[in-house]
């Protein structure tokens, strides 16, 4: 199976209209079942926004509903339903943060799934602590499907340790990977700034952004492979790249995940895994000693410094 929550962002952000956003989706059904004839297609249609119009997204919304009638491979879930209060207004309680689902919201994704006949099998994770590869090409924005991370099911928000590898094979213009917390103003990125295939950690918080004085990560003959390590403690974030300390970020404002994508590059994360504080504290508590002097020079002004 393949399950899909596509569209949001056409409308949202790209400021797309209904009829262009339907046939993007149209295309990309179409692709996906061309390319894989038996599987069978999850759609879960576009939510709403606090204080956005809903006029668009609806429309979109009837129109692949008519689209998927007679098609076996194409199930539509209508998530936007549960978004609403009785009068027919936004219910903003329903989200976080006006734009994704409260945490404890998810699980009416999985029911629903499991009400459309998706068998969902719940396997362990390896040592407890594996997650998925995330799969990115480089016609993506890092606005479309960003992979939450998660650690027993539940998204991570402080207080871990994630690591993993990072493997480019192609790129776009303005090529950038990211390690966001809350919205896209407080993330780390690895970016090609210049477009000439030197990469380096960059970061956005708030307005501000940093976009030079890093160390390259060349990438050449098509081909750029890096390991990554996040610690996230109480309140700050480190990232690491080779074993190298590059740029912590002091006192995340509102963090609420911690969500991998990309944006104009062919490219995969693999080999994730997540430790957490109350679930692995021999693996973090050696995490936290090891930045112990930065935690102790964090005050409470929200900054990002390099190593």
């Amino acid at each position: 199976a393949v399950v899909l929550h596509v569209g949001t962002n056409d409308i949202f952000d790209d400021s797309l209209n209904a009829a262009d956003t339907t046939a993007r989706l149209k295309t990309l059904f179409n692709t996906y079942h061309e390319k894989m004839p038996d599987t069978v297609i999850y759609w879960f249609n576009i939510e709403p926004r606090v204080n956005k119009s809903f006029t668009v997204p609806s429309t979109v919304n009837a129109n692949i509903a008519s689209f998927a009638e007679g098609k076996d491979w194409l199930v539509v879930i209508d998530s936007a339903s549960w978004c609403f209060n009785a009068d027919g207004s936004v219910n903003s309680a329903f989200f976080k943060d006006g734009i994704h689902p409260a945490n404890e919201k998810y699980a009416l994704y999985r029911q629903a799934l499991t009400d459309a006949g998706l068998v969902i099998e719940s396997k362990p994770a390896i040592d407890g602590t594996s997650f998925p590869d995330v799969i990115r090409n480089k016609s993506q924005s890092v606005g479309s499907g960003a992979a939450i991370v998660t650690y027993n099911g539940q998204p991570i928000v402080n207080e871990y340790v994630v690591t993993g590898k990072f493997t480019l094979t192609d790129v776009g213009s303005n090529p950038h990977a990211q390690f966001q917390f809350s919205t896209y103003q407080y993330r780390f990125l690895i970016r090609d700034y210049n477009n000439d295939g030197k990469f380096g950690v960059c970061w956005a918080n708030g307005s501000a952004t940093n976009e030079s004085g890093y160390d390259y990560y060349t990438y050449s003959n098509s081909y750029m492979t890096l390991e990554w390590k996040l610690v996230f403690t109480e309140k700050n974030a480190y990232l690491y790249i080779n074993g190298e300390l590059e740029a912590i970020f002091y006192n995340v404002p509102n963090p609420v995940h911690l969500d991998l994508s990309t944006e104009a590059m062919t490219a995969t994360f693999t080999d994730i895994k997540v430790y957490t504080k109350a679930g692995d504290p021999d693996v973090y508590n050696e995490a936290l000693a090891a930045v112990s002097s930065y935690e102790a020079q964090a005050g409470t002004t929200v900054r990002v410094v390099r190593a």
